[in-house]
């Protein structure tokens, strides 16, 4: 072969196997969806509690490793009162509610009691609310959650 031919790149790649009965389905609302969703149900429980007269000091706060590295999802005082909510949005209200698991509540404890440290707010008066959101908009305030 000349030398001043080249051969051309040729690239082989495999076939897309075609989708069968037995294959998962993706699943729906996942990765960005949700967490647009969240963010959305996150500024409308923020907007609820402002008009109920709280000012937001935070929102996403994560915890330092040291208290347990969790996330909360707004932290607002109202009246002196440092109040830690975790927003919940689902379908439904009810699955919303049935998605919430002590674990995560230990966490968001831990998250709070680094917050009012690193904020030298320790010794305040703390409240712990969860707020429920389905994808219609409706919204449903469970105030002063506690979890032994």
């Amino acid at each position: 072969m000349p030398q001043d031919m080249t051969m051309p790149d040729i690239v082989l790649t495999p076939p897309t196997p075609a989708p069968t009965l037995f294959s998962r389905p993706r699943p729906r609302g996942g990765g960005a969806m949700a967490k647009a969703a969240g963010a959305a149900a996150e500024n409308a429980a923020l907007r609820r509690y402002r008009k109920g007269g709280a000012t937001c000091l935070a929102q996403n706060w994560r915890a330092r490793k040291i208290h347990g590295g969790g996330e909360i999802d707004l932290v607002l005082e109202r009246d002196g009162a440092v109040i830690f909510v975790e927003v919940k949005a689902r379908r439904t209200l009810s699955e919303a509610y049935n998605s919430i698991r002590t674990s995560q509540l230990r966490r968001i404890m831990a998250a709070a009691e680094g917050f009012m440290t690193d904020t030298g707010r320790w010794g305040g008066e703390m409240r712990f609310d969860i707020v429920l959101c389905d994808r219609y908009g409706a919204m449903e305030k469970i105030e002063s959650i506690w979890i032994d």
